[in-house]
């Protein structure tokens, strides 16, 4: 099955959005599990021989968390520079 870059190359089906630390486009589902399977892997490595299955949900879960951060920030920051007075600019730094 030939594999564009935007198409995962672990599954060949979903549209890739993340990069493996090898280079390979991977979808969202993907990434998170090779993530856990790492974090697994690491863990037994380590002698924590139970707790890989926590390790692996764990970091399975978190993958891709902050991934949306920079756009958010980048929007706030463009809000905060429109923005004019002291209580408006105080409300987009504490709420958004």
């Amino acid at each position: 099955m030939a594999t564009t870059i935007n198409t995962c190359a672990e599954c060949g089906v979903r549209r890739a959005s993340k990069v493996s630390p090898t280079g390979r486009p991977l979808c969202e589902q993907c990434f998170a599990t090779l993530t856990g399977l790492a974090a697994a892997a690491g863990s037994i490595g380590s002698g924590h021989g139970s707790g890989a299955v926590g390790d692996a949900i764990g970091a399975a879960s978190f993958a891709g968390a902050g991934a949306h951060e920079d756009a958010r920030r980048a929007e706030r920051r463009r809000r905060l520079a429109e923005a004019s007075g002291f209580w408006r600019r105080l409300r987009i730094r504490l709420i958004g």
